[in-house]
């Protein structure tokens, strides 16, 4: 199994979103009793794509930096967990207070 963990989080830590994605790469394993040697099949796929996921918005929060989630290619020897953090900042409050 491939894994890719996204999060959106705040500058606090606090989880704003969360999408786990994951595939699997088959393949079997044969074992000679005689020859006391084990053969592997091909993987039953070369490689698979995670999508690029478009910039989210969250109210009451802007987006720390230009972090574009692209798509991604795992293949077999792909590392098995890739994280994916996105940082999100407070808006400020930018209305002025008058006292009467």
């Amino acid at each position: 199994m491939v894994y890719r963990n996204i999060k959106w989080l705040s500058e606090d830590g606090t989880v704003l979103d969360f999408i786990g994605q994951s595939t699997r790469f088959n393949g079997t394993k044969t074992f000679d009793n005689v020859t006391q040697k084990a053969t592997y099949s091909d993987w039953d796929k070369a490689s698979d794509t995670f999508p690029a996921i478009p910039e989210r918005t969250f109210s009451g929060y802007t987006i720390k930096g230009s972090q574009p989630i692209l798509a991604l290619t795992g293949t077999p020897n792909s590392p098995q967990f890739t994280n994916v953090e996105i940082l999100y900042t407070p808006k400020k409050d930018s209305r002025e207070v008058v006292n009467v």
